[in-house]
């Protein structure tokens, strides 16, 4: 069924990202889509774990001018915890922002905070907290960059899980 969506969507957007006032300037409307790896520190209740994992990333927002975007974003890393089976998700929602260094740079820096969410998938556990994200990034091309980042999440309920991912995604970004 998602791939009834997904797919169309994905086709839809890339053909026609000069129909939808995508001018190829990073001011106004922006669309970023990633993925890539993830090195994930997680403890649970005082249980350490390394892991790696695959890493997504979803920005939608506004280009203020060609140095500064900021954007509403989601930024998930899927890893087994502790090589027992256990499929952990572990994400972060909110306000980020990428700032270019010189208008005409391939350089910049990302920021993002928000609601960060560790989720145990095969038991159903969800639990929230606060989460960051700061990291640097290089646009090999028009609209094609690779970014390295540092994620943390951390909640303090029941669950009490701390986590610190390290990524490194390539992202595709209709500006």
């Amino acid at each position: 069924m998602m791939k009834k969506i997904i797919i169309p969507t994905i086709t839809a957007l890339l053909l026609t990202s000069n129909a939808n006032a995508f001018d190829d300037n990073k001011e106004g409307f922006m669309l970023g889509l990633g993925i890539g790896a993830s090195s994930i520190k997680t403890s649970i209740t005082g249980d350490d774990s390394r892991d790696t994992g695959f890493a997504t990333s979803l920005k939608l927002g506004y280009g203020l001018n060609e140095q500064l975007s900021i954007y509403l974003s989601s930024q998930g890393d899927n890893y087994k915890y502790d090589g027992k089976g256990k499929s952990v998700n572990t994400s972060l929602f909110g306000i980020g922002m990428d700032y270019y260094f010189d208008k005409n740079s391939p350089y910049y820096v990302t920021a993002m905070l928000g609601q960060g969410t560790v989720n145990e998938l095969k038991k159903s556990k969800n639990q929230t907290g606060y989460g960051f994200l700061v990291g640097a990034g290089y646009e090999l091309s028009q609209h094609i960059s690779l970014e390295a980042s540092y994620m943390k999440v951390n909640t303090d309920d029941k669950l009490n899980a701390d986590t610190d991912a390290i990524r490194f995604t390539i992202n595709y970004t209709w500006y």
